[in-house]
């Protein structure tokens, strides 16, 4: 079995927030595969779907960013996924709006969801799918930038964002991780 956590806020106030772009991934592969996110546990929503050979849940903390891995601990735990299976998507302000990463490991960088998840799984070795929704602007305080919503101006490349995520977890399931980090992980030119 896989799992894609995006993570994120919890409630309206947060759902277009950059710090939501996970969960943003998360909505729109639901409406893709035309299910429904429902509260599964008191600390996430999710949807099991089976696509081609996989079963795959879909799935959004129901507790505030800091304390993702409480969420993520119970999914993995509950479903028995491999931590190779257990995908974390989120946003990441150091790669460009419009942009993803495929990341096999690793630090939590300086996101506070991805260090809560790293702390209660006691590892760092779980795949992501890192949302660009930089850069922060000069002089922001990137706790602010991150809280706040997309501007309409963003929404396209946001769009883009989302659309490569979408492709790249398929790419995950159906090819490999390495061929997914090999195909998205170049950066864009811009012209």
């Amino acid at each position: 079995m896989w799992a894609l956590v995006g993570l994120g806020n919890p409630g309206q106030k947060y759902a277009w927030t950059r710090h939501n772009a996970g969960s943003i991934l998360v909505n729109r592969l639901a409406r893709r595969w035309d299910t429904k996110l429902k509260v599964m546990d008191k600390t996430f929503r999710g949807a099991e779907v089976k696509r081609d050979d996989h079963e795959i849940l879909l799935a959004k903390p129901r507790i505030f960013m800091n304390l993702s891995g409480v969420a993520v601990k119970r999914i993995q735990e509950r479903y028995n996924i491999p931590l190779g299976n257990l995908i974390i998507a989120h946003d990441d302000f150091d790669i460009l709006l419009g942009e993803i990463r495929i990341k096999r490991a690793g630090s939590s960088g300086s996101h506070k969801g991805v260090m809560s998840v790293i702390e209660r799984m006691e590892t760092q070795d779980f795949p992501r799918i890192k949302i660009g929704i930089g850069p922060v602007p000069e002089g922001s305080n990137p706790s602010d930038f991150v809280l706040s919503p997309f501007m309409k101006s963003e929404r396209a490349r946001l769009q883009e964002s989302i659309d490569n995520a979408v492709e790249a977890f398929d790419v995950i399931l159906n090819s490999s991780l390495d061929r997914a980090m090999n195909v998205y992980n170049k950066k864009r030119s811009h012209v």
